[in-house]
């Protein structure tokens, strides 16, 4: 995905620079080099507030692809985070567990498995395994 971002911007100022190399070389030979004599203040005022605005788009544009690309990263890394301290949570404690609960079915046979049961023994015996819950 890091990848297929960086392409995709690779490829844009790629594209960017072409353009800017055909339209360079349309003025220089198309037209001619020509000095003149100078810009009016208002002319390079205009210039200038125009290229200032074209760099602040493009900066912006820039920022918000760094921005999803960023958002995808960390979407990524914490997809991976949560998996991977789920499994280690789940092969550290399941086993333990397991026995646990085997342990408490096969009490629960011993007490009901006796020839006379009180029906409040096994009562006693079921909210044991519920922890006292009724």
């Amino acid at each position: 995905m890091i990848w297929r971002a960086r392409k995709i911007i690779s490829a844009g100022m790629f594209v960017i620079n072409i353009g800017l190399t055909a339209c360079l070389l349309y003025l220089f030979l198309g037209r001619g080099y020509f000095v003149v004599g100078g810009f009016t203040s208002v002319e390079l005022v205009t210039i200038v507030l125009a290229a200032l605005s074209v760099l602040l788009t493009a900066l912006g544009i820039f920022i918000a692809l760094l921005a999803i690309w960023g958002y995808q990263s960390l979407r990524y890394v914490s997809e991976e985070t949560a998996r991977t301290t789920a499994e280690n949570v789940v092969n550290s404690e399941l086993p333990a567990l397991v026995k646990r609960e085997f342990a408490e079915v096969r009490d629960l046979k011993d007490i009901l498995g006796q020839e006379q049961v009180s029906s409040t023994t096994a009562q006693e015996a079921v909210n044991s395994l519920d922890g006292g819950k009724q």
